[in-house]
C-alpha cells in the first residue's frame, strides 16, 4: 500500500493550508477505504507534530526490542492499542460495541511505523501545496 502526504488548501478556512494523507489514487485494492479510514486518519487527526509521532515511534521501538508488551496511544479522535502482534486503531466517534476490535482496524506493527516515520518527515518539510512525500508500507498483510 502507498501513501501520499500533501498539504491542500481550504478556501472555508480563510485560505488556510491543512496536513493531509490519502492513499495513492492509481492503486486499485479492497483495502483503500480502512487504510484510508484508519491509518492515514488518525495520522491526520492525532499526529499533528513530530514529537507526538516520535513519541508512539520510541514505544514502538519497546515492543519490537521486547522492553514491553503493550502501549496504547489516545488522541483526540483515535486510539491505538499496540502489541508485537500488531495495532488496532479506532475511533472515538464511533460508539458502535464492535469499534475497538473491528478487523479493519487493525495493522502490522511495520505498516504503522513506516506510516509513522514517513509521517513524520512530511510535517518537517517545508509547508506549502508542492510538498508532496510518497510513503510505501511494506507488504506484511494484515495481522
Amino acid at each position: 500500500m502507498i501513501l501520499v502526504c500533501k498539504y491542500l488548501m481550504f478556501e472555508s478556512f480563510k485560505n488556510k493550508m491543512i496536513q493531509d494523507c490519502d492513499v495513492q489514487e492509481n492503486i486499485d485494492s479492497p483495502n483503500n477505504r480502512r487504510y484510508r479510514k484508519y491509518l492515514c486518519d488518525i495520522l491526520v487527526a492525532d499526529f499533528q507534530s513530530g514529537g507526538l509521532c516520535y513519541e508512539m515511534l520510541e514505544e514502538i521501538e519497546k515492543l519490537e526490542k521486547g522492553a514491553i508488551d503493550y502501549t496504547q496511544w489516545d488522541g483526540n479522535i483515535f486510539s491505538a492499542r499496540c502489541t508485537r502482534d500488531g495495532v488496532q486503531i479506532y475511533s472515538h466517534i464511533d460508539d458502535a460495541d464492535d469499534a475497538e476490535t473491528r478487523p479493519e482496524g487493525r495493522f502490522t506493527l511495520a505498516e504503522v511505523k513506516a506510516a509513522l516515520i514517513g509521517w513524520r518527515k512530511f510535517l518537517y518539510m517545508p509547508k506549502s501545496l508542492d510538498t508532496r512525500l510518497v510513503i510505501e508500507l511494506p507488504e506484511t498483510g494484515t495481522p
